[in-house]
């Protein structure tokens, strides 16, 4: 099981991207239903916010 970084909830379904800012070399851990319903994340490295 793996943390979403949008929502806290612990997922087996779930998607590792790149950090959008290209100056930081941090992964984003987003949960189904978070990406489905584009809800707002933060990065934890760089503090980049997206949809």
């Amino acid at each position: 099981m793996t943390i979403c970084m949008t929502c806290g909830r612990e997922t087996d379904k779930y998607a590792v991207l790149n950090c959008p800012n290209k100056e930081c070399q941090a992964k984003i851990i987003r949960c189904a239903p978070c990406r489905a319903n584009e809800n707002k994340y933060v990065c934890a490295s760089c503090a980049f916010s997206g949809p």
